[in-house]
């Protein structure tokens, strides 16, 4: 359940699992080089993946950034279905819905992260689809239909990206339509009533447009039953469809227009009491519980409809290559969620109404020369959002009005042949104009302003010590978006002033990274790791007002985080394919700041471990298509992760708020038939069943504080038919 998790453990396992990947791997990549230096044949080279983490093209291993880049077909293979499942393949990064909120999304990487939903925050880590920013974590959890390709990057991304972001970005890249004619597409049922269905249609309209279409939906019955009601909860409801336009008028000139929309009818989420409130008398709440039963009554209901449409255009003339990307998204979210019992028949309810609307424009112009590339563009960004909460007390209405518009540039200059000079600055403006009407308590709304601007540069060096081996080292800025506290005008802020709208400013960081990049001569054996240090500064945490038990989000204080990554890739030969990662980090508060524990007593929380930051993670993986004498191809898949503990609040208390270590296998077999258009499989995730609280609630309390948790996906085996034409 919620293991306490000893660091040094944690560290040797994922140390060993990771060295012997990469020591079986290079002592076999050694002796295929002593062999030979010719470049195998397809089947036994890894795949070559180009990526777009500097807004250019280039192979993943000439790129001097901390980026992990996943295709297709990787994403099949480690049964990635969504965002949420990318922590099981990336290093240092945590991704789960944060508390009882199901279609919203939790994302840290290197520690920095944002937890808070709804209107008032921005996220730490920004997601991207075909270069489009989603401003909220609502619906962020995407589901993959008609994915290309997904690159995550680590670390600050001050210069290219549309938002700035302390903690990285995550791209996701949808197929462009080709002139072959495809269908592809599969349905699969499993464990808890799952049903998958995925379909993709794509091809020719004339001979210079193409056309595609995907679709998706995902059902599955609730995993946790309330004991009082019979109600199965935490259920799954999803459907979601994307078409796409790809006109070509010339060779030098595209034009994509995208239209999505989607639907999740899932419950909220609703938690397991792993503690009573005072008066409460449930007796099974307590830790050692079944985490898939619950007492927490009251309504459950969520209902989120996101779509958008967008065009990119891309002009090429010469060195130059001109890129237009405009977008207009809606987002509307309803959610009714049940938090604790504060008796035995009443719980905390609370609930959102919140309505967005967001358009953005992009243009950028890339250059690219044998000794100089680089991208300078312009950026404008919308927001329009508005949040009722009727039930929620007290019952309040918000508004939120975000205007961003920055200017940036970037460029590599290649001294020598080998050694590259990378310099980058962006400038940023935002505005955020913010309205509260807790309209119980005031018969008017109350508002403010607030702009901000920063400058975040970023340099850079990289040396291609050989074709195989590149080094680099890069010094950035970036920062989180500032914002606005909700402050009820009756709550008693310690001043004996009304309480009311309260900026906090923007999250600073910087981030120093070195990093490698190795992959052999036969492009058997890849190996890519970094370093880095990030210096926090005015990190966006809960502080009390002064006397008062009552909190509102400042920019509290600063904190140093600094890690290791490391990501091996190995083919022994045309049937085997092995993958691992290990990365390990540490984190510390630079300055006191005051926090209150689970009773409610306020202490200074500097020496705490920072919230949601996970000291180790670990994963290997196989991909084995035996060669057998049989008509067709049987082809196995496994994967393990390792995920050391870590706090879920910042006060660090209650080990109960910690969710602990946790080891998780999946695996799959399938079948493909001779001529490939049929695919069956049986997949299965947390084959060891593992019972974890993959996210923990505590309601303080000065006599009985209460602690809810919310239970990570149990086994789930599946049974899936592919098809592919």
């Amino acid at each position: 359940m919620n293991k306490i998790n000893y660091q040094s453990s944690s560290v040797h396992i994922g140390l060993a699992v990771f060295a012997t990947v990469s020591a079986v791997a290079l002592l076999s990549a050694s002796g295929a080089q002593a062999q030979t230096q010719d470049a195998p044949s397809d089947k036994t080279a890894l795949e070559e993946i180009i990526v777009t983490a500097q807004r250019t093209s280039e192979n993943l291993q000439r790129s001097p950034v901390a980026v992990t880049a996943l295709t297709a077909q990787g994403l099949e293979r480690r049964q990635i279905s969504s965002v949420r499942d990318l922590s099981t393949s990336i290093p240092n990064t945590l991704i789960s819905p944060p508390t009882a909120v199901s279609n919203a999304a939790r994302i840290y990487i290197r520690g920095a992260g944002q937890d808070n939903s709804g209107i008032l925050a921005d996220p730490a880590v920004a997601i991207y689809v075909d270069g489009v920013y989603m401003p909220r974590t609502n619906g962020a959890l995407f589901d993959f239909s008609d994915v290309d390709r997904v690159e995550v990057l680590r670390g600050p991304q001050g210069t290219l990206y549309g938002r700035n972001a302390s903690g990285g970005a995550i791209n996701i890249i949808t197929k462009t339509p080709g002139q072959t004619p495809e269908a592809s597409g599969d349905v699969a049922y499993g464990s808890f009533n799952t049903v998958d269905a995925r379909a993709y249609l794509a091809g020719p309209v004339s001979d210079n447009l193409t056309a595609s279409i995907s679709g998706l939906y995902r059902r599955r019955d609730g995993l946790v039953e309330n004991t009082i009601t019979g109600d199965k909860l935490n259920n799954r409801n999803l459907t979601s469809v994307r078409g796409k336009l790809h006109y070509t008028p010339t060779d030098n000139f595209t034009i994509t227009a995208t239209a999505d929309y989607t639907k999740d009818k899932s419950h909220s989420l609703t938690g397991v009491n792993l503690t009573n409130y005072p008066g409460v008398t449930f007796p099974l709440a307590k830790p050692d519980r079944d985490p898939f039963t619950t007492e927490i009554t009251g309504r459950h209901y969520g209902n989120l409809t996101a779509w958008g449409v967008g065009v990119q255009a891309s002009y090429r003339t010469g060195d130059w290559t001109l890129n237009s990307i405009s977008s207009y998204r809606g987002l509307d979210n309803r959610l009714i969620i049940p938090l604790v019992m504060v008796t035995n028949t009443v719980p905390i309810l609370i609930d959102f109404d919140i309505h967005d609307k967001t358009w953005s424009q992009e243009f950028n112009a890339s250059y690219s020369t044998e000794r100089l590339k680089g991208v300078v563009g312009v950026y404008y960004f919308n927001e329009n959002a508005d949040d009722l909460e009727p039930i929620t007390s007290p019952p309040k209405n918000l508004y939120r009005k975000t205007d961003a518009a920055a200017a940036y540039a970037q460029g590599t200059f290649k001294i020598t042949d080998t050694l590259g000079l990378t310099g980058g600055l962006r400038y940023t403006y935002e505005q955020t104009k913010f309205i509260q009407n807790y309209y119980t308590q005031r018969p008017y709304g109350q508002a403010a302003k607030q702009d901000w601007k920063a400058w975040t540069p970023k340099i850079g060096m990289e040396w291609q010590i050989q074709p195989s081996f590149m080094t680099y080292v890069s010094f950035t800025k970036g920062f989180k978006s500032g914002g606005f506290n909700a402050i009820a005008p009756n709550t008693n802020t310690g001043t004996g002033i009304e309480g009311g709208p309260i900026a906090y400013d923007p999250e600073k960081v910087k981030s120093y990274e070195a990093g490698f990049k190795y992959q052999t001569p036969d492009n058997r054996f890849r190996l890519n790791g970094a370093l880095f240090r990030a210096d926090y500064n005015g990190l966006q945490l809960p502080v009390y007002f002064p006397g008062t038990v009552n909190t509102f989000t400042s920019n509290a204080t600063g904190a140093r985080v600094q890690g290791i990554e490391l990501e091996a890739n190995y083919r022994p030969n045309s049937v085997l394919e092995l993958y691992g990662s290990f990365s390990h980090q540490n984190g510390k508060y630079t300055a006191p700041f005051s926090c209150s524990d689970a009773f409610t007593t306020i202490l200074n929380c500097q020496d705490r471990e920072i919230k949601a930051l996970i000291p180790t993670q670990a994963s290997a993986g196989f991909t084995y298509t035996p060669a057998l004498d049989i008509e067709g191809t049987i082809r196995l898949n496994g994967g393990w992760t390792y995920m050391s503990g870590y706090w879920n609040n910042v006060s660090n208390t209650v080990d109960l708020e910690k969710t602990g270590a946790q080891g998780l296998l999946n695996a799959s077999v399938a079948y493909q038939t001779p001529n490939g258009h049929w695919t069956f499989s049986v997949e299965g995730k947390n084959l060891a069943n593992e019972k974890y609280y993959a996210a923990v609630l505590q309601v303080a309390n000065a006599t009985s504080p209460s602690v809810a948790g919310y239970p990570a996906d149990p086994r789930i085996v599946m049974a899936r038919i592919r098809f592919n034409y």
